[in-house]
């Protein structure tokens, strides 16, 4: 179907005449030069939309009101999106041509080389994450210099950008929890990988478990979370370990396979769902989860903490010995829950608390290889590219 508009003659010019084109998938063709207000382009709505997170709460760059096909410049990325309304999926990154999916004319530069990488707690312990500063010093590529490829807004999630469509290989690990009255270190953290398809642009939010540093305190979670303009959707996560009494048993404190963060020696139930841990409200905290706190946290927090975004605090570790990644800490002779999915429970005296839940998402990945316990201090993410 053709359609001609004739443009009228408002300043005595000849006038132009644009022979529009709608094919059968409703694409839309100008033939000619258009021109608005005698400019050969068209101005764009623009902006970062992770300005929105410092808060937690303020507005999205995007336009507050799209409709299919509103058309979107990300300057975070340097990408076009497009909006798909309803249930067809939100905002969506056009492709620079090819969109058949036949790589014929597709976009598939790299934004920058890239093989393999080691994301780590950056030589910082304790209930929280590193700065932005010290990831820099401790990590020896040049990519890291670029706040619109590795940058951070919430203290110790690192936000990496995905520089090349490809199938990566993620492999992340939790950190440790530490016996109260031995200072051993136990229970242990989890360790698992997978593969996932990434899109060049994606933002990848990697949050390390840091190892419990006070008597009794767990290990933190170790989180890779991908957000896609707001929207958070955890890929791979490892449990840490939760802290042990030292006497008892640990194997409740060693972190495991499930979604569901374990239970204490003495009977309170871990998390499930990507939520915190139980505990008595005192003594040996609970670990906290993806979505929510523990029930009694002290200082420590989740990653999402109830909302829809990381914010300030999000995954810091129990003041008492806590470690960060959601770890619980510690105040009298017991242990405490580790951090993870789900957060290990916590703990009364002379008892262990359970470590934290992992978590596989297999909408966006394949080939799980749970790889068991580890006893590293730290956690740590791999991330290699097919």
């Amino acid at each position: 179907m053709a359609s001609t508009i004739q443009v009228a003659n408002l300043q005595g010019l000849p006038s132009a005449t644009f022979r529009i084109t709608l094919d059968t998938m409703t694409r839309l063709t100008i033939h000619g030069d258009l021109r608005l207000n005698n400019q050969s382009y068209l101005p764009l709505p623009n902006g970062d939309p992770s300005d929105r997170y410092p808060s937690g709460s303020g507005p999205d760059a995007r336009p507050q009101y799209p409709t299919y096909g509103s058309v979107f410049m990300n300057t975070r990325t340097g990408r076009l999106e497009y909006y798909k309304h309803g249930s067809l999926g939100g905002w969506e990154y056009i492709l620079a041509g090819g969109e058949d999916g036949d790589g014929e004319g597709e976009d598939t530069s790299a934004l920058y080389d890239f093989t393999t990488h080691t994301f780590t707690n950056c030589g910082q312990t304790g209930d929280y994450g590193p700065s932005i500063n010290q990831c820099k010093s401790s990590y020896s590529t040049s990519w890291v210099n670029d706040t619109s490829l590795f940058d951070m807004v919430v203290q110790g999630i690192q936000r990496w950008t995905v520089p090349e469509t490809a199938t990566y290989e993620i492999e992340v690990r939790g950190a440790t929890g530490l016996a109260y009255s031995s200072g051993q270190r136990r229970g242990y953290g989890y360790s698992l990988k997978g593969d996932f398809s990434l899109t060049k642009g994606q933002i990848l939010q990697i949050a390390v478990g840091q190892g419990a540093w006070g008597s009794g305190g767990s290990g933190g979670g170790t989180f890779v979370v991908l957000d896609e303009g707001g929207t958070n959707t955890p890929l791979i996560i490892a449990g840490g370990g939760g802290g042990w009494d030292g006497r008892y048993s640990y194997t409740n404190g060693d972190s495991h396979s499930s979604e569901n963060g374990k239970n204490s020696s003495d009977g309170y139930s871990g998390g499930s769902g990507g939520n915190g841990g139980n505990g008595p409200g005192g003594n040996g905290t609970a670990g906290c989860g993806y979505r929510t706190n523990s029930n009694d946290t002290r200082g420590h927090y989740s990653f999402l903490q109830g909302g829809s975004s990381p914010s300030s605090n999000s995954l810091r570790g129990d003041y008492n010995g806590g470690g960060f990644g959601g770890g619980g800490g510690s105040t009298d002779d017991q242990g405490s829950g580790g951090g993870g999915y789900s957060g290990g429970a916590g703990t009364q005296e002379n008892s262990t608390g359970g470590g934290g839940g992992s978590y596989f998402n297999t909408t966006y990945g394949t080939n799980r290889n749970n790889l068991g316990n580890t006893s590293n201090t730290h956690g740590e993410c791999k991330i290699t590219k097919g």
